[in-house]
């Protein structure tokens, strides 16, 4: 193993970037993802796993090499998107103001996140009240879509247009609304 030359961190002979902070390993070959690659003049290596988090990783079986995305708050396989957690309202909140504005932390590698109001927690179609896409980590629900003294269940999930990973899991919560 060498050292990264600018933030110390360990580098194992397979990788091209430094896990930690990114930076461009000088006289490695670059992967490119989907392609099976073997360096003219070198031996296979064994398998090799690397993470960085909130950052590519690289996978490497056999000479076949597979691009996935790993984050800090890891919630499902290799190459899912983490879940998006409710900020506002909280699960059980009564909630009075209209319009209502629904909050969920950001997640890296989102290109948008799928949002679905219903008055079902297991949301079917007949019960939805709002299914909508956002760009951003709020979205707020104007005066007159709900109406007073009746639960809701709300839910949100991270999607990207990266090619090989996959939508967050659900983000479930609920609120009541007051009159």
């Amino acid at each position: 193993m060498t050292e990264c030359q600018i933030c110390g961190g360990d580098l194992q002979d397979s990788y091209v970037r430094c896990p930690y902070c990114g930076v461009s390993i000088p006289g490695r070959t670059p992967i490119i993802a989907g392609t099976s690659v073997a360096p003219k003049n070198t031996k296979r290596r064994k398998t090799r796993f690397c993470v960085r988090l909130s950052l590519l990783s690289v996978l490497i079986v056999g000479g076949i090499v597979a691009v996935l995305l790993f984050s800090s708050n890891i919630s499902s396989s290799p190459g899912f998107l983490s879940k998006p957690s409710i900020q506002e309202p909280l699960p059980g909140q009564k909630v009075q103001a209209f319009p209502l504005e629904l909050k969920w932390n950001a997640v890296q590698q989102t290109t948008n996140y799928r949002i679905q109001v219903s008055l079902s927690d297991n949301f079917p179609e007949s019960a939805s009240i709002i299914n909508e896409s956002t760009k951003d980590p709020i979205y707020s629900i104007r005066t007159g879509i709900l109406q007073p003294n009746t639960t809701y269940y709300w839910r949100i999930r991270a999607g990207t247009t990266e090619v090989g990973v996959a939508p967050s899991d659900w983000e479930v919560g609920w609120f009541q609304t007051q009159s």
